[in-house]
Parts: C-alpha cells; structure tokens; sequence
C-alpha cells in the first residue's frame, strides 16, 4: 500500500500537491471549471514527536510543542508543507492501526499509542486530504482530513535480526525517547496465530486481542524502568498471515525472525 506502486505515487506534501494542481489548470484552461487547486490530496511524514488530542467524537493530529516547558508554546506543524493540524476519524484510526478489543476505548487508547509511537520514531505517515469547504459546518477544524499509516520496517528498525538470541523475552531499547518513559525497551515473544482477519491486512501491527488470520505471530511489548510492561501488540509477518510477500513482505518477515538455535 506505502510501496513505489501504491501511495508513494502520490505528492510529497501539500504544497507540492496544489503545484501539481495548479500546473494541470494551466496546461489544460477548460479543468479550471472543474478542478479546485487547493483541493487535493497527498501521502507524507508527520512531524516526529506529533501527538493526537480529542476532536469532538474523533481526533486530531497536532505537532510538538515548540518549548515543552512553556504551557503557552505554540505547535509546531504536524507536517511539512503548512499542515498545522489533521483531523482524523475515529474509525479511520482504530482501522488502520488494526486496534481489535471489546472495549472500544481500549481500542481508542491502543490506536493512539500506536500512532505516537510510530511519531516519535519518525515512522507515521499519513493520506492527507485537503477541503475547506469542510470548514462552512465547523470553523473550529482542521481543512485537511487524514488517515495514519504506520511504516512499521521504520519503527521496527531497531529490532536486528543479527542480534536475536533465539531466547524469548530479548528486549531492545528504543532509539528515541518516547511519551516520557525512562528507558524504554521492546521486548519479543513468540505468539500464538490466531484465526479471522484483521480489519487492515495490510498493516502488520495489531492489538493484542486481534485476530491475525493464521501463521506465526510475535508479542511485542513496551516498557520502561519502572513497568515492563507498559502496552502489548502484536507483530503479524505478511508471509505468515496468508497475505504473500507483497511489497515488504519479505522485510516485514526478516525484521522479526528468530536466528535458528541448535
């Protein structure tokens, strides 16, 4: 879906996007009476460090503070290209981050660790769309709307298959600081497969309590010093989840495959 032939066709940013708009419009007078140039859509990075906040019923991407000590700071942008904040769907968030539980604000706080976990790596992307005639029934919202996608071999690139024991319970610390947490470590686990599909096959990071729809499955959990085990989720190789090895497929199995023990 993120590959060289899915979203990554796509505009880098908005700016670029309404460039690209505005040079059709000019190539071509009559798409004037059609096309809205500032209207458009794209697929980038969210700022490191971003954070989602309750937005009525659903949520709202904001950058980091510019000064965290300084309550009145203001944001810096969620991302490049002026997009000073992104509204997202609640159900957009707690599709695309696979979150699976018989609560649904548990599933709510599952997507939005997911989602700033994968900020603080520098591995959220997001489809973005632009509309402010969205603004006409709320002021108060953002113009662009989004969905989260997590680039899972980004966040997960700390996890070395060369390092791997073969011994369950090996920890990894985190290469970035995360939510304030005092040293923070992954730890991986052998799971157990699960049957039925995930709501995004696509999306290889799932809820702990969802279905994985077969094949081998990794328990990864987060902790710090002081709790080792903060949040769990759940690692569904593409290879092993009966989705074949389509783009990163192959990765997506290497980064979390055990080195064979004699």
């Amino acid at each position: 879906m993120m590959g060289a032939l899915g979203l990554g066709l796509l505009p880098s940013s908005y700016e670029e996007s309404v460039q690209i708009s505005e040079g059709f419009q000019q190539a071509n007078q009559s798409l004037r009476k059609i096309l809205e140039d500032k209207n458009t859509g794209f697929f980038g990075s969210a700022t490191r460090g971003s954070y989602l906040v309750r937005y009525n019923e659903d949520f709202r991407l904001v950058g980091p503070k510019e000064n965290y000590q300084d309550p009145q700071s203001r944001h810096a942008n969620a991302m490049e290209g002026g997009v000073f904040a992104l509204d997202v769907r609640k159900d957009d968030l707690l599709r695309f981050t696979n979150a699976v539980e018989e609560d649904d604000e548990h599933a709510l706080v599952y997507a939005q660790f997911v989602v700033e976990l994968a900020a603080a790596a520098g591995a959220l992307r997001c489809y973005v769309s632009y509309n402010e005639y969205l603004l006409r029934n709320d002021p108060n919202r953002s113009p662009f709307t989004g969905v989260p996608l997590v680039d899972t071999q980004q966040l997960l690139d700390f996890v070395k298959t060369e390092a791997m024991t073969g011994q369950s319970g090996q920890r990894f610390p985190l290469p970035f600081g995360f939510s304030n947490l005092d040293d923070p470590f992954l730890t991986v686990e052998s799971g157990s497969p699960t049957e039925g599909g995930r709501p995004c096959e696509d999306m290889v990071l799932a809820s702990e309590n969802a279905p994985s729809g077969g094949g081998r499955t990794y328990q990864l959990t987060l902790g710090d010093k002081t709790d080792d085990c903060i949040m769990r989720l759940q690692f569904v190789p593409k290879t092993g989840a009966g989705g074949g090895k389509g783009v990163g497929g192959r990765q997506d199995y290497r980064l979390l495959k055990r080195r064979k023990t004699d």
